[in-house]
């Protein structure tokens, strides 16, 4: 956050749109190295890889609870109580988004009893840190870190993975054995139309005075979505036993990416 503050941050929402412009095209990831590599590694690197981002949505669904709890009445509010009740399956738990991706990993060979173990250590405690900071941060800049951060970032993202993954031989062998309701949701129109809502809603929400603290959670989300990838590419699965992270209240920290 230090560095974040010594940047010369956007004080209108022209300037914050055009801050986030680079990282929300899909032709940039489409384009990027590690994206394309899904392509064409072999299975064994999928599943490493793939299996990282199921703690990315699941700690989602808690850190947008936190976020409309922190958030004053508003469209805002009310959109994102709308995506978190999908994002929780609408009373159906079989139906959360996080299951949906546990059925495309189980899919793909990743055991069961593997999805709560092979996480990296460092986006552990990314994860864990990101949720302190959401707590302790303003509800403007917690909706620069966790709805830009998350919701328009994430999208723009699935859709290049996406891409790439149907190319991958390893996938198309296994195509039609696979649960892709997941993918059907996140690299789909119908999510491109969240992060539009969300855009328009965070312009509404959004005054002179809150949009500093906007572009500062933006900043660090960005920082911290693509640190996370990048340990997926390169990084090494390690048991969650290894992690360090801040000391949360209970109710808070919640570990098991279900």
């Amino acid at each position: 956050m230090d560095d974040i503050t010594r940047q010369v941050l956007p004080t209108t929402m022209e300037e914050f749109w055009n801050l986030t412009s680079a990282a929300r095209s899909t032709t940039k990831h489409l384009l990027d190295k590690d994206v394309q590599s899904l392509g064409h590694v072999s299975i064994e690197r999928l599943r490493s890889i793939l299996v990282q981002y199921r703690w990315f949505t699941s700690y989602f669904t808690g850190d947008i609870a936190i976020l409309i709890y922190k958030l004053p009445p508003s469209s805002l509010r009310s959109l994102f109580a709308g995506f978190l009740n999908e994002e929780l399956g609408m009373g159906d738990p079989a139906q959360t988004h996080p299951a949906m991706y546990d059925r495309f990993l189980i899919g793909l060979g990743v055991r069961p009893e593997e999805l709560e173990s092979n996480i990296h250590p460092t986006n552990l405690s990314l994860l864990v840190n990101f949720r302190a900071k959401l707590l302790e941060g303003n509800y403007m800049y917690g909706v620069g870190l966790r709805g830009m951060g998350a919701e328009c970032l994430c999208q723009v993202y699935l859709e290049a993975v996406h891409h790439h993954l149907l190319k991958n031989p390893e996938i198309i062998e296994r195509k039609k054995h696979l649960d892709w309701t997941f993918w059907d949701i996140h690299a789909s129109e119908a999510d491109q139309m969240h992060g539009d809502m969300t855009r328009e809603y965070i312009t509404r929400l959004a005054s002179a005075e809150t949009i500093p603290s906007l572009a500062a959670g933006y900043i660090e989300a960005e920082k911290m979505f693509m640190e996370f990838w990048s340990n997926a590419y390169h990084g090494e699965a390690a048991k969650r036993s290894a992690v360090d992270g801040p000391s949360l209240m209970d109710g808070w920290r919640y570990d098991p990416a279900r």
